[in-house]
């Protein structure tokens, strides 16, 4: 039984000699996502199941444009340069918002813009190749007087 529970705590240490956690070698590092100007708010980050990752973030020089990047595994940008997936008007703050993958691999991202006047709920979907699927304006959810704000 010792010899048993030796084993497996060589073999549980052993196992950290080869996990590949860290995206950056120095862990004093972040991984480098966009080093646009204007501020980043809100980040979220969705898995693909083959083991890709979609990071969105609210920013921009002049707006709270929607941002997204596409990671591997190993944490290297896929696409040349972050997408802007909108860049409809935003209020001067933002509220949290919704960051998913489809059964395809597909970002689905849905958040509230002022396009109309007063916060509506908009869709999009982005393929790994950094194609809009609903269009370059995506799909207004809710066009109301009301105030939609985060899409649930």
């Amino acid at each position: 039984m010792k010899s048993h529970r030796y084993l497996t705590t060589f073999l549980f240490t052993l196992s950290f000699l080869f996990a590949n956690g860290q995206w950056n070698s120095d862990t004093q590092q972040n991984t480098v996502v966009s080093d646009s100007d204007g501020e980043k708010a809100v980040t979220h980050i969705a898995q693909t199941d083959d083991g890709k990752y979609f990071i969105s973030w609210y920013g921009g020089a002049d707006n709270y444009n929607m941002n997204l990047a596409l990671l591997d595994s190993a944490g290297y940008a896929l696409w040349d340069e972050p997408l802007v997936v909108s860049d409809h008007p935003q209020n001067t703050w933002v509220a949290d918002y919704s960051l998913v993958v489809d059964h395809d691999g597909n970002a689905v991202v849905s958040f509230a813009d002022i396009r109309n006047g007063n916060p509506d709920l908009v869709v999009y979907k982005i393929s790994q190749d950094g194609e809009q699927l609903f269009g370059d304006d995506g799909i207004l959810v809710t066009e109301t007087v009301s105030e939609e704000f985060f899409p649930g």
